[in-house]
Formats: C-alpha cells, structure tokens, sequence
C-alpha cells in the first residue's frame, strides 16, 4: 500500500500514520465527551446538519424492529425516484444498496430484482429487524464528473482539523471513483479508486486502488471509461472545501473529521462525517506520509493541548 519497497519511501517508514496509532490511541484522546454529538449515527446527522444550515444528504426514511420508524422528520411513504439504503449506523459502504425507480410504482435494484412500492417497503421492513436502515435520495454526480463514474456517486474525503487559530482548515483530500461491477459506493476499501487532489486548486493526479490488485496500479485514464483523471480539476472545488469546513463548525467538538462530499448540479452536498478518519487513502494517493505534512502538525498539537488538561492521559 505505501509502496515501502521504494528505497526513498522505505526511509521514510517510520512517517506514515497507521490505524493502530490513529484511530486507537490519538483519536481516543482527542473525541469529544460522550453524549455531545451523535455522528456515526446518519438520522441524527441529517437532522442536525440541517438545523445547522449545514447542506448534507437527507434521511427519507427509517426503518427499524420491522417497521418504520418515526423518527426527527423522517418520512413514511417512499418518493418516486432512486433510492439508496443503508444501516443507520456503518462505514465503507458495507450492506448499501441502490433502489432504481423505474415508474409505475416500481423499483429495481442492482441485482435485477423488481419490486412494487409497497412489497419494497416490506422488505426493507424485514430488513430492519437485525439492523435498522435508513433511505436516501440517490444522488446524481455534476455533469463534468458523469464520465468519471460507472454510475456510482463519486465522493471527495476531504480532510479537516483544528487549527492554532481554533478555526478548522483542510488538510487533505482525496477524490473516490467505482470500477468494476460495484455501480453502488466508491469506497477506496470496497474496491474503488482514489486519486490526490490539490487543495488549492481542486486538480487531481493518477489513481489507484488500495495497493492490493497489481492489475490496477496507477490509472492516467479510467479503467473503466478510459477517460482522462490525471490533470483534471474538480468543479466546485472551492465551494466543496468551504462546505467541509463550515461542517466542521458545526461541529467545534470534534478536533478531526473526514468529510464525504458529493459534488452535484447544484452544488456540493456533506454525505456524512467520519470521527475517526482513516489516513491510509491520503498516504497512498500522495505517495508519501501523513508524519511530515500538516496534518501531523495540527493532530500533535491537539495531542499536546490534551494531555495538558486534567483528565488527560
């Protein structure tokens, strides 16, 4: 993944940023007090985004013991459009599915399987009784990006963290396409790809996988649809930079966040907020590690500021 058999990046090793010193100990230590926010849970989120006046993708639906939910403003009846379901709580797009209507009251999913409104409903019901779900609006990428997709929904992870100012910056950002047969998420761990892309000016580079497929490598040009991403710039890159952070402020608690942007027609849209980011998508699509960039800079002084006050560890 971090490409170590290079001997310059090999010297560096000891930089890269791993789970096992992230999202255990210094994530622990720098999360906000238990019962301040409920991020990882998407119905709470959408609600709060919304109060906020922050623009993220609404729950249409929850689904939950069997039957629907009713709960903060979500609905009861299921829209006459796409669809996209998904556990109410969850990451890296697992159990996700996308409902495509298809008139008549009717919806078809990527399996081929057809089911009127109201059989669907029943069905997400009995879903719902291991786990509870939710439904959203399937969301249609910006027309500069349609040939960037093999009709999955291609997200940004774009990085924020608190700063020396007490304000929130990016730091980082990556941008997510689908290959393959996964026309559903674009998660780097679900066998998308990733690409690098400039915070200043929204331009990406070449894109890979995780590290794990030889056959992927380094990508100029789509697998997929051959189109051009090395040299790209992303539409609305400032907006969706501005977005990131001013969700970010929403939420002062949080010390870091990785936000999934969507960028559509009308402007980007916060998917969700992750507590706990994952480093390893930025280390691998910028080829280098998170150790000697700003990041690590921002997170040690959190870090410090944290072990500094009483309860500290």
């Amino acid at each position: 993944m971090y490409e170590l058999f290079d001997d310059d990046r090999r010297a560096k090793a000891y930089l890269y940023l791993t789970a096992h010193e992230t999202i255990g100990p210094a994530y622990s230590l720098l999360q906000p007090p238990a019962g301040e926010d409920r991020m990882a849970d998407k119905v709470w989120f959408a609600n709060y985004c919304r109060m906020q006046g922050v623009h993220a993708v609404p729950v249409l639906m929850l689904l939950s013991g069997g039957a629907i939910a009713a709960a903060d403003g979500t609905g009861a009846a299921l829209p006459d459009a796409d669809l996209f379901v998904k556990p109410r709580e969850g990451n890296g797009g697992h159990n996700t599915e996308r409902w495509d209507f298809i008139g008549e009251d009717r919806f078809r999913n990527s399996k081929g399987i057809v089911l009127a409104k109201d059989a669907l409903v029943t069905f997400l019901c009995r879903q719902s009784l291991k786990d509870e779900y939710i439904v959203q609006p399937r969301l249609i990428n910006h027309p500069d990006l349609a040939d960037f997709s093999n009709d999955a929904l291609a997200t940004a992870r774009v990085l924020t963290c608190r700063n020396e100012a007490g304000d929130f910056e990016a730091t980082n950002a990556a941008f997510r396409m689908a290959i393959g047969g996964n026309s559903v998420v674009d998660n780097f761990h679900s066998g998308g790809i990733a690409t690098e892309v400039d915070l200043r000016t929204g331009v990406i580079g070449a894109a890979t996988d995780m590290g794990l497929k030889p056959d992927v490598g380094w990508r100029e040009r789509h697998p997929v649809s051959g189109t051009q991403i090395s040299g790209r710039r992303l539409p609305q890159w400032r907006d969706a930079m501005e977005l990131a952070c001013a969700a970010h402020r929403a939420f002062p608690q949080r010390t870091v966040v990785g936000w999934d942007v969507a960028f559509l027609a009308d402007g980007p849209c916060i998917i969700e907020g992750n507590g706990k980011p994952d480093l390893d998508i930025h280390q691998r699509v910028e080829r280098g590690p998170a150790g000697d960039g700003r990041i690590a800079v921002l997170l040690a002084m959190n870090l410090a500021k944290a072990l500094a006050e009483p309860s500290g560890g």
